[in-house]
């Protein structure tokens, strides 16, 4: 993933810095969705603290190029586990589940594309976030 963000930067001549590409790498090694101050606490160290714009500006860049996602109704970010391109990476499902937080992202590109496509809308981000229980739990 890492490096794939570092070939997308170069070839759309944006910057792959290392607030960046720490946030990034926080993301895709943790297991479990974070919420920003999370990523704060993990990427700071005494000798570097690291402040909340910082943190933020990485994760607005991210979201904008559809490398993250932000689960709204936790406020925490996911690293995007899809290969697709940033347009179709900012249509995304999340599932989550109520018991025991599992999360997975899926993607329903083609269907959500057709309704809006239908509809005459051009929609540049979108976002559902279902809430449940995992076949495990269940």
């Amino acid at each position: 993933m890492i490096e794939k963000a570092r070939k997308y930067c170069n070839l759309n001549k944006l910057r792959f810095t290392e607030p960046r590409e720490k946030v990034l790498n926080t993301l895709v090694d943790g297991k479990l969705p974070l919420g920003a101050y999370e990523l704060l606490e993990k990427m700071s160290t005494k000798a570097n603290k690291i402040n909340p714009p910082t943190i933020y500006r990485a994760i607005d860049f991210w979201i904008e190029h559809g490398f993250i996602h932000k689960i709204v109704s936790l406020n925490k970010y996911i690293a995007c586990n899809h290969v697709h391109d940033a347009r179709q990476a900012t249509k995304t499902t999340i599932l989550i589940c109520n018991k025991c937080s599992y999360i997975e992202e899926i993607c329903l590109v083609l269907s959500i594309d057709s309704l809006f496509e239908e509809k005459g809308f051009d929609a540049q981000q979108v976002l559902i976030e279902a809430k449940g229980l995992c076949l495990n739990c269940k």
